[in-house]
């Protein structure tokens, strides 16, 4: 990590907890909703590399160090997620705590095993970026510690937020959604660099058309995850697994908002990635993977703003902090592949 970086993510890290403790007094969590958008993201885009080396794929080479690049931000996220001490009030578990559902326990597991989620990133990203023999070991290791991290999240971060409500498929969909999230910001970078030199940008032609291709099929799968958790939920109608979808199609405006998610995470990436024209379209990608984004906020949205009453000026200040960190280390990706 170089010194800018760490210079602005302390500053910005402070903003942050500032202003959790002095402009969210008697509101939600807010943080948690930053944290759970953006864990997704970042762990998905080393993930989507850890994919494609595993597979012996080659096709992610020339924007992966882009991707991997963003690995600090997994640190960031778990020194962030120590201050949500303060809002462990909000989930309903924890007037009668259990053995695994408990505040300390709670806090504790999740911010050492980002921890060394962050770890194990870190050595993987050193060893593709320097071409090892030795990155496929570590691309395993970090896959299998990225669905347990992610897993976690779903489980508890959020699902337990509604507690009791259960639902075994919430992990294996965010896992996978983070996957899907990642080839959106593949598409951005894409995006980005047609911006600066259309004319070179023949080179990421056929990187584009595989992006877009991996897109739609991935819209098909989450599409098929969120699918099979409804269908179990609404003919096996047990009070705690159907009171996830009632409570929200009961209730205006998340009701309206709910109805968004299918057109914008399926319809719109599945119906037109299918289009070789479509895929093509370097400004047409981008709009398709900034859709994916938008309708992954409107998602969570759903899932968590229901439950607690967020903050939508301080998510604002939340979200354009880890914009200008994710700005900063994809600027400094060279930096990466030359000292990592």
């Amino acid at each position: 990590m170089n010194k800018k970086f760490l210079i602005s993510a302390t500053i910005i890290g402070l903003l942050i907890v500032l202003c959790d403790a002095f402009l969210n007094i008697g509101k939600g969590p807010s943080l948690l909703f930053t944290l759970v958008y953006w864990i997704s993201i970042i762990e998905g885009c080393i993930a989507l590399v850890a994919v494609c080396e595993t597979a012996e794929g080659t096709w992610i080479k020339p924007i992966k160090s882009y991707l991997l690049s963003l690995y600090p931000l997994i640190l960031f996220c778990s020194l962030l997620f120590i201050f949500m001490f303060t809002k462990m009030d909000y989930y309903p578990w924890t007037k009668h705590p259990g053995m695994w559902l408990n505040s300390n326990f709670f806090l504790i597991r999740n911010v050492v095993f980002l921890f060394i989620v962050f770890l194990v990133a870190r050595k993987y990203t050193q060893k593709s970026l320097s071409e090892s023999p030795k990155k496929i070991k570590w691309a395993i290791m970090y896959l299998f510690l990225y669905v347990i991290s992610l897993s976690l999240v779903a489980f508890d971060w959020v699902m337990s937020l509604e507690y009791p409500w259960v639902s075994t498929l919430f992990g294996a969909y965010f896992f996978v959604q983070g996957l899907f999230t990642a080839l959106a910001i593949s598409g951005i970078i894409l995006y980005l660099l047609y911006r600066r030199s259309p004319a070179e940008f023949i080179v990421y032609k056929k990187l584009q058309h595989d992006i877009s291709t991996f897109m739609c099929g991935f819209a098909l799968l989450c599409t098929g995850f969120f699918f099979a958790q409804y269908l179990v939920i609404w003919y096996g109608h047990i009070p705690e697994e159907s009171s996830f979808f009632i409570n929200r199609l009961s209730h205006h405006p998340i009701r309206e908002l709910m109805m968004l998610i299918i057109p914008m995470l399926f319809v719109v990436p599945f119906g037109s990635m299918m289009f070789k024209c479509l895929k093509k379209n370097a400004c047409f990608v981008f709009l398709v993977s900034l859709n994916i984004l938008i309708g992954l906020f409107i998602e969570r949205w759903v899932i968590i703003g229901h439950l607690v009453p967020l903050n939508f000026f301080l998510i604002a200040i939340e979200f354009f902090g880890f914009g200008i960190l994710f700005f900063l280390l994809m600027k400094s990706r060279q930096i990466y592949e030359k000292k990592e």
